[in-house]
């Protein structure tokens, strides 16, 4: 009996024995895959070369986009990975055993103990606070990399070193110059001989060399703007900002400088309402492509939205910098998405209670930060649309000026060319009118009239006679006769009968709105205005005047409405037809009737 209860100890300590060293090789392996989901999630070598290439084109002021863009597609592969591939780390019984026994054998050698499961929810914040730096969110990721500097300082490792390394960098752009350095040097300090040390070591270098620039300003420079504008040029762009805030006399090259500072210190809203004020300045064209291409850039590479993002596309082929957009567009596809932000948003269940929890806290955060600026940003862009809607509706309401292409070809006998838009015969003189100007030859030296070759819809209309009128080509005069080159053939006329000839036109998308006069004859408009109880018409020879008996209808081309404006710019009503009286005008369809002082004009708009 006794032998039998030994051999059932033995078997039982044999069995604990090799549950315990399953559950460390559990342990150790579970480690063992941490640490390569580590390695390949942090790419901590790769970031860090990243972190002195961006630190040097801010502080230096080196506005290559090209290299920008290239950084942000690389940074979008460092701390971040598929969700498939990721390490589950809520622990089995066996493997929480198995920690139990490596932690106990660590302590016995005074070794800090294994948090695994503490491990995941730090690396969960260091992808955020990584996230939050490359959206220029700089103080929120430099509050997330203090805390996570509490975590790992008593550990030492690669962690520790990559998040003092980056927290410098966060406090340099956002002005903590003295606490940035303390971070760098604790990392000179710390990890003599790695790589983090090298660029530690560079960044310091940039910093007091920027410091040393910043003294050198003070003293050199005695104005706000003066200062403003060396500030900027040396990378201090918190000190730049402070300085434009007091400086007087700024330019468009300073309002552009100021959006670029609020842009490099985090402060995206700001930096996109100054841009887009840049668009539209006068003679600011390379400037306003400049601001575009930031704009461009913010909404690809820095979270600015799809309203930004399209707007600025818009822009940019409006600007012709079309091959900067491609660019860009092409660039912007090679980023990853950000799968911390997915699984913030997401939330997880396979993560352990702690890990839930800082899902929630980080979550909070996000819809406080990043989607409250980005919402912001929206909005900015909204209002200038809307802004622009209204200031293309006001140009598309103003008078357009005559052009010189339409006008009529007229050629004398004894070879001079004259230009009008109207030639009227008056017994035995020709009278040839351009604008103001009116110029008188004998009709007997009349050889031909005929249009400039600007546009098929020209037409001249000619008056033969007291009561006939033809719409032609040209007329070629004769001796006694003259050859009408019609549409559709030509036709012989008593070189006396010509009366007249002015320029008309067809019905074309320049001239939409078909206006039919008292005498039957049809002409053409733009648009038209409603002033002092006249109608005035804008159309092929600049603007003119009609009293409202002169006009029966106005009507519009297929598949367009007739926009009426009340005189506070605000659309009235759409219409296809208006019916012209002396007193208003009713509206087809609908009949609505308008007195002319309630109006300003009628503008023609697709449907």
């Amino acid at each position: 009996m006794a032998r039998s209860r030994n051999i059932f100890l033995i078997l039982g300590i044999l069995g604990l024995f090799v549950y315990s060293s399953h559950s460390i090789v559990q342990t150790k392996i579970l480690q063992l895959r941490l640490l390569l989901a580590r390695e390949q999630l942090l790419n901590y070598e790769l970031s860090s070369r990243m972190l002195r290439a961006r630190f040097r084109q801010m502080l230096l002021q080196s506005d290559d986009t090209a290299t920008e863009m290239r950084l942000k597609v690389l940074e979008s592969s460092v701390l971040n990975f598929n969700e498939e591939n990721r390490q589950k780390l809520r622990l089995s019984a066996a493997e929480r055993i198995g920690l139990g026994l490596v932690n106990a054998v660590r302590g016995l050698a005074f070794k800090p103990f294994l948090r695994l499961e503490e491990e995941e929810d730090a690396l969960l914040v260091l992808q955020y606070a990584f996230y939050m730096e490359r959206t220029r969110k700089y103080d929120v990721a430099a509050a997330k990399y203090e805390e996570l500097e509490e975590r790992f300082a008593s550990l030492g490792d690669e962690n520790y070193a990559f998040i003092l390394l980056h927290g410098g960098f966060c406090l340099a752009l956002f002005g903590e110059t003295a606490k940035a350095l303390e971070k760098l040097e604790l990392v000179q300090k710390e990890f003599p001989g790695s790589h983090y040390e090298t660029n530690a070591t560079i960044l310091i270098e940039i910093l007091r060399e920027s410091l040393q620039k910043k003294e050198k300003i003070e003293k050199q420079y005695t104005t706000d703007l003066e200062r403003a504008r060396a500030y900027f040029a040396a990378g201090q762009f918190s000190e730049s900002l402070k300085a434009y805030e007091k400086a007087t006399g700024k330019n468009i090259r300073d309002n552009f400088n100021m959006a670029r500072s609020f842009e490099e210190t985090g402060q995206t809203g700001k930096a996109v309402q100054e841009y887009m004020a840049l668009m539209n300045q006068p003679g600011g064209q390379d400037l306003a492509r400049q601001a575009n291409r930031r704009l461009l850039m913010i909404g690809n590479f820095y979270d600015g939205g799809e309203e930004l993002k399209t707007y600025a596309e818009e822009k940019a082929q409006e600007l012709g910098d079309t091959v900067i957009l491609k660019d860009i567009q092409e660039s912007a596809q090679l980023q990853l998405s950000p799968t911390v932000i997915e699984k913030i948003e997401k939330g997880s269940t396979d993560v352990s209670e702690e890990t839930v929890a800082t899902l929630n806290e980080l979550k909070t955060e996000l819809e406080q930060t990043l989607k409250v600026e980005t919402a912001a940003v929206q909005s900015i862009v909204i209002e200038k649309k809307a802004v622009e809607e209204k200031q293309e509706e006001r140009r598309r309401l103003e008078l357009r000026p005559i052009d010189s292409n339409y006008r009529l070809q007229i050629v004398f006998l004894d070879g001079r060319k004259i230009q009008g838009h109207q030639a009227v015969r008056s017994r035995s003189s020709i009278h040839v009118s351009s604008g103001q100007v009116s110029i008188r030859l004998p009709f007997s030296m009349l050889k031909e009239i005929s249009l400039p070759p600007v546009n098929d819809n020209l037409e001249i209309h000619l008056k033969i006679g007291w009561s006939n009128s033809r719409s032609a080509r040209s007329i070629v005069f004769e001796e006694e006769t003259a050859r009408v080159v019609l549409f559709t053939g030509e036709e012989i006329i008593e070189r006396g009968d010509f009366k007249s000839a002015d320029i008309a036109f067809g019905e074309n998308v320049d001239f939409p709105l078909r206006v039919e006069l008292d005498s039957g004859r049809i002409s053409y408009a733009r648009s038209l205005f409603f002033q002092n109880g006249d109608i005035i018409l804008n159309g092929h020879r600049g603007t003119i005047t009609f009293p409202p008996e002169r006009i029966r209808r106005i009507g519009i081309l297929p598949e367009q409405t007739i926009e009426l404006y009340a005189a506070n710019d605000e659309m009235a009503e759409a219409a296809a037809t208006l019916d012209i009286s002396k007193s208003g005008l009713s509206t087809r369809p609908g009949k609505k009737d308008y007195a002319y002082t309630d109006l300003k004009a009628a503008v023609p708009r697709k449907r």
